[in-house]
């Protein structure tokens, strides 16, 4: 299942609140393999977050294997796309003080999370066709 942001709500902003609870309202998961496209829209915490979250939670009711891709065409530091994905997730429990944890404890939060909940995550840094640049994997590999 692929829900593209930009694509299907016709949503720039991914980043504000009144865009995310408009885009919530309206997903609907239906596979226990979900690709989330984010490309071409706008990132920021809290709002993001809470986009994921709503995809994250409704994967627990899916049969495992549980995926979730998240697609970017952000191409910057992970530590960066780490804090607009997940910085105010209720899902992970990760607040506005954990952007000051060195990365590899904020990766340890999230793979804990994700493994404890058999959810494997990756997180692709793609081009503008679509073409794969960089990933990273968090959870149950």
């Amino acid at each position: 299942m692929i829900i593209s942001i930009f694509e299907d709500f016709q949503i720039f902003d991914a980043g504000s609140k009144s865009s995310v609870e408009k885009i919530i309202n309206k997903i609907s998961i239906t596979s226990s393999d979900v690709t989330l496209n984010l490309s071409r829209c706008i990132l920021d915490y809290p709002a993001t977050s809470l986009i994921i979250d709503k995809i994250l939670n409704d994967l627990l009711r899916k049969d495992s294997p549980r995926v979730l891709i998240i697609q970017t065409h952000l191409n910057i530091i992970e530590i960066l796309l780490l804090h607009w994905l997940f910085i105010g997730s209720i899902f992970f429990q990760i607040d506005d003080s954990k952007k000051k944890i060195m990365i590899d404890e904020f990766k340890a939060l999230i793979n804990k999370k994700l493994s404890s909940k058999k959810i494997k995550l990756q997180l692709q840094i793609i081009d503008k066709s679509g073409n794969l640049l960089t990933e990273f994997t968090y959870g149950k590999h």
